[in-house]
C-alpha cells in the first residue's frame, strides 16, 4: 500500500470515527425530550473541532438523569462543546438535557448550558 494511500485511509477512519457518534447526537439535541441532570464526572477525549465561534473540545459527562416521572438513572453524554459550557460543568452542577425517549441512554447536555436548580 502507498503512502499516500494509508493516510488517507487514516483520515477516512478519523472522519467516521468522529462524525458518525455526532449524527446520533444532533438527533437527540434536535428531537429529544429536555431533562434534569447532575454531573458527576467530566473529562476531556483530546479531540478538539473549530468553528467559526471558536474551538469546541470534545468532553466525556457522566451524568444521573433524573426523568420527571421516573427512577434516577446514569447516562454519558459525548460532544463537543464551547468553552463557556465546558467552565460551567463541574461534578454537582445540575444542567438541561437532552434524551431520547425510545433510548433514555442516549443523552446530549443542551447548549447553550441552562444551569436549573
Amino acid at each position: 500500500m502507498s503512502i499516500g494511500t494509508s493516510v488517507l485511509f487514516v483520515a477516512l477512519a478519523a472522519i467516521a470515527v468522529f462524525s458518525v457518534p455526532q449524527r446520533g447526537l444532533s438527533r437527540v439535541q434536535e428531537s429529544g425530550v429536555t431533562v434534569r441532570a447532575t454531573v458527576i464526572d467530566i473529562s476531556e477525549t483530546g479531540a478538539s473541532r473549530w468553528t467559526r465561534e471558536g474551538t469546541r473540545r470534545q468532553i466525556r459527562c457522566e451524568l444521573e438523569v433524573c426523568p420527571p416521572d421516573g427512577v434516577p438513572y446514569r447516562a454519558r453524554a459525548v460532544q463537543f462543546v464551547g468553552a463557556a459550557t465546558e467552565e460551567v460543568l463541574r461534578p454537582g452542577t445540575t444542567v438541561a438535557v437532552r434524551v431520547d425517549p425510545s433510548r433514555p441512554e442516549h443523552v446530549a447536555i443542551d447548549e447553550p448550558l441552562s444551569r436549573v436548580a
